[in-house]
């Protein structure tokens, strides 16, 4: 057998080997798109003053992790790039004439998960932090609390398939408190 026919034999079997190894890969990464549209809300109640508005962000789970992110991946495949990925987010309340000074102003995030997302996914913390007061103003940064698949991470694509009806309609709400002291 001349060199060129091994060469183009070993060739082949590299790239039969690499082809293999990525059908091998979890290949279902599209996000919970049925969920993943509305799956993250956030209410605001206060008797005085105004919260701002929050950005709006998603719970993404795909095969590398579940995430908080800024981007929805509806109905389409990608990677979550760090760029992606939510942290925090900022919390400002703005006192009326009611509630001028805010030092007597109690700033609290509460979040729940629909029973068929924390089978899946389990949260961990979430805290506000660096509180600032300044004239009629007091804001902090709320960091989100950290995701983490349960025993449950969907090993196939039929059991991730299974998730996706599982979760669709199903939300985490953040609700977003400012009590003016009496």
């Amino acid at each position: 057998m001349k060199i060129s026919n091994k060469i183009t034999i070993v060739s082949m079997a590299g790239a039969l080997a690499l082809i293999g190894t990525a059908f091998a890969a979890w290949q279902f990464n599209a996000s919970v798109s049925e969920a993943n549209a509305s799956n993250v809300d956030v209410t605001k109640k206060t008797s005085s003053g105004t919260i701002a508005d929050v950005a709006t962000f998603y719970l993404t789970l795909d095969q590398s992790g579940a995430y908080w992110t800024n981007k929805s991946f509806d109905n389409s495949e990608g990677s979550i790039l760090d760029a992606d990925k939510v942290a925090s987010f900022a919390f400002i309340y703005t006192g009326s004439s009611a509630s001028k000074d805010v030092t007597d102003v109690t700033l609290s995030v509460n979040f729940e998960a629909d029973d068929n997302i924390t089978h899946y996914v389990s949260f961990t913390g979430g805290e506000l932090v660096n509180i600032v007061e300044s004239e009629n103003v007091k804001s902090a940064t709320y960091n989100l609390p950290a995701l983490s698949y349960t025993a449950y991470k969907p090993s196939t694509s039929a059991a991730y398939d299974e998730m996706k009806t599982a979760l669709e309609g199903k939300k985490v709400t953040f609700t977003l408190t400012a009590t003016v002291g009496e």
